[in-house]
């Protein structure tokens, strides 16, 4: 019986430090590579999404991640959506009010 990687459990940034979430969050991606869940493109992917994880989150735009792996927009736009279905990352927008309205101002299409 395999054990439970530490990912598994529901884990908060405020709780823990960044870098114990980028490692366990590294060692869950590469083992989902490893078993043939993940392609080598969305490996890439999501290893440089970790290096974007700092104390107040976790927002960096398609671009600098296809900036920072070398890949395209697209690319990495479909690795995150990947990302999504598995439940290995969590879709959050940054939003803000103009004139009592929400609007969000991260990756707006």
């Amino acid at each position: 019986m395999k054990s439970i990687p530490e990912i598994d459990r529901p884990v908060r940034a405020s709780v823990t430090s960044p870098n114990v979430l980028k490692a366990a969050f590294r060692k869950h991606v590469m083992g989902l590579y490893f078993d043939g869940t993940l392609k080598p493109s969305e490996k890439s992917v999501l290893m440089t999404l970790a290096t974007f994880l700092g104390r107040r989150g976790l927002y960096p735009s398609h671009e600098a991640i296809a900036r920072a792996c070398c890949y395209s927009v697209w690319t990495v736009i479909r690795a995150l959506e990947r990302a999504y279905e598995l439940s290995i990352v969590e879709r959050t927008y940054r939003v803000k009010r103009e004139g009592g309205k929400k609007v969000r101002t991260s990756n707006t299409p």
